[in-house]
């Protein structure tokens, strides 16, 4: 497209805030009546297999009662005026903001997904906010909301949003880490304003390590992609602008000091886990192993064995017994890794009653993978139509780099399901601007088929 068309398709500051405003109302009332519309359902013991008394999915979302339970009992250190107990827990970063929710609204509502909606409204708004602003800064207003429309409804996204999961903020910050980098890339920003994007996307990179330290290198490859198509696009335009290379560097620095400085609490070292492993019998311990430098294949191959071992006994997991000892195993594997993280789960389990979801669990994933399919499609047209811009680049190579990476190491598909959702939301994007794309060509096409009747001449 050329540079004028696509400056004509931007978003300008009133089609921005008129529809931004209307979707997020609407989307907000949506997600509300959900998450009341679940905690009913749990609370009435009408799906008690699915829903427990206090909204948590159980069929789908089983670590989040885990969740909600150190998430009670941080509010009571909280009620107790323990600040500094509170700050220096043991607990995972997500579970201490969900505690902030309950110390809040926990006395009047209860422990409960209702305590929890505030957290995870803005989590669900904030993320069609960021889905809308990159439609728009790519495409423009229109494919935008056609992306923000599409992932508000997503329904398995939406259920996974109401519930006490890390998931929600970890899209969160990673869109808003991928908008920054993406506005340096594309905009010729001040000093003052390229500085304050790379603070800002510095506080993003952090705030990822916090909630999920073991998606770190991700974090890293995508900071590191963002970079490099950066010094691509100097090389393609001139002058230089050094505001957004010195943006971009602050940006490295301040994540690089924050991932070696900060600490990072996971899962396993709350004390209601730690208390539950000690009553192992020592037997079962195993020693950690020990992996020197920036060894890929065997930090995939330990990642890829703790999904082994947490999903044992699971009914959907992919090739649990393959295991990746090396260099030569992990570059065997990637062909395999890419079809699993692109396209599980596979068609044969869509009709098969799950273990954890039942039958119409498994219908209603098929039905969304065959989706995710059209989605992938769609995304291929608009990288061919679109592939001389780097912003475009960025979007897909962030999603085949999580994608790919998912596949390598989650054997189980319900969790592979979960942790795609932000790089199948990256597809979503462009693949609404190939929507946009054929609605303007069908519409164009019955106009033009459309003839006016030929007038007999007075007599």
């Amino acid at each position: 497209m050329k540079r004028s068309a696509f400056l004509q398709k931007k978003c300008d500051s009133a089609h921005f805030r008129s529809h931004l405003l209307r979707l997020l109302f609407a989307a907000a009332i949506f997600h509300v009546a959900t998450t009341a519309v679940l905690f009913t359902v749990g609370r009435q013991a009408i799906r008690p297999d699915s829903f427990d008394a206090n909204g948590v999915g159980v069929s789908f979302a089983s670590d989040s009662d885990g969740h909600r339970e150190d998430a009670a009992t941080l509010a009571e250190v909280l009620w107790s005026g323990g600040f500094y107990e509170w700050l220096t827990a043991a607990y995972p970063f997500h579970v201490k903001l969900y505690s902030i929710c309950f110390a809040s609204f926990g006395a009047l509502l209860g422990f409960n997904i209702l305590s929890a909606e505030p957290l995870n409204l803005f989590y669900y708004l904030g993320i069609l906010v960021l889905v809308y602003t990159l439609g728009c800064e790519i495409f423009g207003w229109r494919s935008a909301l056609i992306a923000s429309m599409l992932v508000a409804l997503w329904p398995t996204f939406v259920l996974h949003t109401t519930q006490f999961l890390k998931d929600p903020l970890f899209i969160f910050g990673m869109l808003a880490l991928i908008l920054i980098m993406m506005r340096l890339l594309t905009r010729f920003d001040p000093w003052r304003t390229a500085l304050l994007r790379g603070m800002l996307g510095a506080v993003c990179a952090t705030m990822l390590w916090k909630s999920r330290p073991d998606m770190g290198p991700v974090v890293i490859a995508t900071i590191t992609l963002g970079a490099l198509l950066l010094v691509i696009r100097q090389f393609q335009t001139r002058p230089v602008q050094p505001s957004n290379l010195a943006g971009m560097a602050l940006l490295i620095l301040i994540s690089a000091v924050a991932l070696v400085s900060l600490p990072v609490y996971r899962d396993a070292d709350n004390p209601r886990v730690k208390t539950a492993a000690s009553k192992e019998l020592p037997s079962n311990k195993k020693p950690k192993p020990i992996v020197h430098g920036w060894q890929l294949a065997a930090i995939a191959g330990i990642a890829r064995q703790r999904f082994v071992e947490k999903y044992a006994g699971a009914g959907s997991n992919i090739d649990p017994y393959v295991k990746l000892t090396s260099t030569a195993d992990l570059i065997r594997y990637l062909p395999r890794a890419v079809a699993i993280g692109m396209f599980a789960p596979f068609p044969n389990m869509w009709f098969e009653t799950g273990s954890s979801v039942g039958l119409w669990g498994r219908m209603l994933a098929g039905f969304e993978t065959l989706l995710t399919y059209v989605v992938e499609l769609l995304a291929m047209v608009t990288l061919w139509r679109r592939r001389d811009e780097l912003s475009v680049w960025l979007l897909f190579s962030v999603a085949a780099m999580g994608i790919t990476a998912l596949g390598l190491v989650v054997v189980n598909v319900g969790a592979l399901y979960r942790l795609r959702y932000l790089y199948l939301i990256l597809l979503i994007i462009p693949a609404a601007a190939t929507i946009e794309y054929l609605l303007d060509w069908s519409m164009k096409a019955r106009s033009s088929n459309r003839r006016p009747a030929n007038l007999e001449p007075a007599t």
